[in-house]
């Protein structure tokens, strides 16, 4: 992952220029500072995201949310965003939501891996381009990934669990164990219930925030 986010980076000039605190962003005008806090937000969501991966629609749903976001904010105020290729992101993700919804397609790693790098890049650039764009509504956007990677390393640290002992606490299990156990339905729509719920849930954020 280090790697081929590093390479990215060097060969596209990609980088966080800015969080908006004078402080940090003087930090961030010397190369190797902005070079490692790039590539440490970036294995944030992308791990991240794969933490979230475990029931279906989740992660596609929460990411049709994020561009979709996007695309109205540049619509609505006139932003620098390659509409083209959020759309065509947009519509992808949209055709593999109805096979996921119906158990017939599965993200594993490296789609979750792969859908969370791009959203990852494209928001960098969004910021970048676009002054009036706070950095915090970029973090505000990715919060749910990097919460799930937060608390999973506050877990393990207070439980003392290695870093590779799998996490079995993630927002999305305690609801499926909610739903399954309350409830007289199988584990199949509990499944899908989870993932519809906190996309639901997303949705109202993001609705806030915007």
């Amino acid at each position: 992952q280090i790697v081929v986010i590093i390479v990215y980076l060097l060969l596209f000039d990609n980088f966080i220029s800015s969080i908006r605190i004078d402080f940090l962003d003087n930090l961030l005008n010397f190369f190797f500072v902005k070079l490692f806090f790039t590539l440490f937000c970036i294995l944030v969501l992308i791990n991240g995201t794969n933490f979230i991966d475990g029931v279906n629609t989740l992660v596609v749903g929460y990411f049709i949310l994020v561009f979709s976001n996007l695309l109205y904010l540049s619509n609505v105020a006139g932003l620098n965003l390659n509409i083209l290729f959020v759309s065509t992101c947009l519509a992808s993700l949209s055709v593999i939501y109805i096979f996921n919804f119906f158990g017939k397609v599965f993200l594993g790693d490296g789609g979750s891996y792969l859908i969370s790098f791009v959203a990852g890049i494209i928001l960098i650039k969004f910021s970048n381009d676009n002054f009036l764009v706070s950095p915090y509504y970029i973090m505000a956007l990715l919060w749910y990934p990097a919460y799930e990677n937060l608390f999973s390393i506050v877990r393990k640290k207070i439980l003392k669990k290695a870093p590779s002992t799998p996490d079995n606490e993630h927002l999305h299990q305690l609801i499926f164990l909610y739903f399954n156990t309350s409830f007289d339905i199988d584990k199949n729509l509990s499944n899908l219930l989870s993932g519809i719920t906190i996309c639901l849930y997303n949705l109202l954020f993001f609705f806030i925030i915007f």
